[in-house]
């Protein structure tokens, strides 16, 4: 399993109490699955002492359907300065290729910790920041954020953790990657997490949308179908023969620059 928190890679010390909205507000982080994972935890930022410095509720997102999938009210705060964790019981199961949003409802004009960054640090899969990762709503009405922040991150934040693959089965064997790997291990099928992207861009058509997700690709080591190159498009995802069959082992490549998990799975019965 793979767990992180989207703003894991932010240096907290740079939120500081933003006085200067003038406005109670709901904030938000937008961010983008990218693969089937479930959220354990939200959590928010205390940059000061004060009681009444902190945000309403905590709630989680699917920001294509304006669907809330989780809430947190009373939010976590033990008064120190530093990120209020909360525990999701149970998890909320994430669909992958979806955007979400974690926001913070400001109200009563309260203070909010604002990160004023020079750039933005990269997530850690995984989920990624939106293309706009700060979005706000002024006013008290709640609702997904939907105007956005330029230069400032507000301190709401989510952790996510990858999955079992569906189908049930046993782990025989992990092993991590970078490059290519020619792995001697025996499954029934394997699951490769793509846990750092490539270098290279996804191709897209002439109107921007991604025709294609290319990471790399594999083949079994023996049998029937050894040498065959097969293509991985998504950054996890099943390596099965068509037939089925048991493998003995397996060749992955991946582009440059990209870094993964491999798990050897058996099927059984």
């Amino acid at each position: 399993m793979v767990a992180a928190w989207v703003l894991g890679n932010v240096d907290p010390s740079n939120f500081v109490p933003d006085t200067a909205s003038g406005f109670p507000f709901d904030s938000g982080t937008s961010c983008y699955a990218e693969v089937d994972c479930v959220c354990t935890d939200l959590r928010w930022y205390r940059s000061g002492t004060d009681p009444n410095q902190k945000p309403a509720n905590l709630q989680l997102w699917n920001a294509e359907t304006a669907e809330i999938l989780a809430t947190v009210s009373p939010v976590p705060d033990n008064g120190g300065i530093g990120w209020q964790e909360a525990a999701l019981d149970p998890p909320i199961e994430i669909l992958g290729h979806i955007r979400l949003m974690v926001t913070a409802a400001w109200r009563d004009y309260l203070q909010d910790p604002i990160w004023f960054p020079t750039h933005i640090p990269p997530p850690n899969f995984p989920a990624i920041l939106g293309s706009f990762p700060a979005l706000y709503n002024p006013g008290s009405g709640g609702g997904l954020p939907t105007t956005l922040g330029t230069g400032w991150l507000i301190g709401q934040d989510a952790r996510f953790a990858t999955v079992a693959p569906s189908g049930g089965g046993t782990l025989l064997a992990e092993t991590s990657f970078t490059t290519a790997i020619k792995w001697v291990q025996e499954a029934d099928y394997y699951l490769i997490t793509v846990t750092t992207s490539p270098q290279t861009r996804y191709e897209r058509d002439a109107d921007g949308v991604i025709i294609s997700r290319l990471i790399g690709s594999w083949s079994p080591l023996e049998g029937d179908y050894a040498g065959q190159r097969y293509q991985m498009d998504y950054k996890q995802m099943k390596l099965i023969l068509p037939s089925g069959q048991h493998m003995t082992g397996v060749s992955v490549a991946l582009l440059q620059g990209a870094e993964a998990t491999l798990q050897a799975w058996s099927i059984g019965t």
